[in-house]
């Protein structure tokens, strides 16, 4: 079984390494500004506070390419490089500040290590591994098996099953038109309800998206798992959604809820933050961004025994040598599926 796949960074507590192309397109976020050194520590400070990511431990970090597999792009996604930035940066300021930051050409991500992923299983690959979606070899889009890990939440990225279409604009390509996936939500009578994003009636652009923050034990690997390594991931249904983590880390609201939901658990636990962007604001020029967010939900689960992981690591080890060609290949989009 192999034990990497490519990467975008890894940061630890002294060292660090990224991409160039990432790092190029970080440098050239229109209007960010370097954060001070106390608002990078109050960053730092919420995301170990909710994800552990920042502790004493090194995280690999993926984006779903540096091109992006549906949209033609030369550089990473400019919501998924929001979100990266939001997670990540205060971690890359402080490891420029003290020179231990190095760019390079190739990142090999350690499947056996703590992982953060950033987008949905239509563009991740490694959360297609771990959720269990496979691509059918008769049609497009992902059909969800679930053979791992059963959560409380999931995306739902079928387009067989979903009719209905939204737009949004991102910046240098103008309108962007893809189907309004839902997010499933798994009830405990054991039916399923759909969560929906909202879309103007009149202009057919998103009024709102969601948000899915999931952290889990890494059960990739049992290395990974008997390490007490995390597997995270963040994933809007949309990418305005999957921005938004910006906005979720400067709610003190919303994490302070988080981290009073998730502080009896420990390394063994799972938990799903659900999160409602509840304005957006649509630009031709600048795209269309997050305005505000709302806490939804704050799912926990803590009755997954260590051999229950370690079931959905064996499920995992059967089906990786599949994945890893369905990545290469069948996992690709096809061209009527790109933007």
């Amino acid at each position: 079984m192999l034990s990497a796949i490519g990467g975008a960074a890894v940061l630890g507590p002294d060292a660090g390494k990224i991409l160039v192309p990432l790092a190029k397109a970080l440098g050239t976020r229109a209007g960010r500004a370097v954060p001070s050194r106390y608002e990078s520590w109050k960053q730092r400070r919420a995301l170990k506070k909710i994800l552990g990511v920042g502790s004493e431990s090194s995280f690999y970090y993926r984006l779903p390419s540096t091109k992006h597999p549906l949209l033609q792009l030369d550089n990473p996604h400019p919501d998924d490089t929001a979100a990266f930035a939001a997670i990540a940066g205060p971690l890359l300021t402080h490891a420029r500040r003290h020179g231990w930051l190095e760019e390079v050409d190739q990142l090999d991500v350690d499947l056996a290590q703590n992982l953060v992923t950033i987008g949905s299983p239509e563009v991740e690959p490694i959360v297609q591994l771990a959720f269990d979606y496979r691509r059918p070899s008769n049609g497009p889009g992902l059909k969800h098996h679930g053979e791992t890990i059963d959560l409380a939440y999931r995306w739902h990225e079928d387009p067989s099953d979903v009719q209905a279409i939204c737009g949004r604009f991102l910046a240098g390509h103008g309108r962007v038109d893809r189907p309004n996936w839902p997010i499933i939500q798994s009830l405990p009578d054991g039916t399923e309800r759909r969560l929906i994003p909202r879309v103007d009636s009149r202009t057919g652009l998103l009024d709102s998206d969601l948000l899915l923050i999931t952290s889990m034990p890494n059960f990739l690997t049992r290395t990974a798992l008997e390490s007490g390594h995390r597997l995270i991931n963040v994933a809007g249904v949309h990418g305005v959604g999957t921005a938004a983590i910006e906005l979720v880390l400067k709610s003190p609201k919303i994490l302070n809820a988080a981290a009073e939901a998730i502080a009896p658990l420990d390394r063994t636990s799972a938990f799903q933050i659900l999160v409602e962007i509840a304005e957006i604001e649509h630009r031709e020029t600048t795209g269309s961004r997050a305005k505000k967010v709302r806490l939804l939900d704050v799912w926990t689960e803590d009755k997954i025994s260590f051999d229950g992981w370690l079931s959905a690591s064996v499920c995992v080890a059967e089906r990786f040598a599949d994945w890893a060609l369905e990545s290469e290949h069948r996992n690709q989009p096809g061209d009527h599926e790109r933007r």
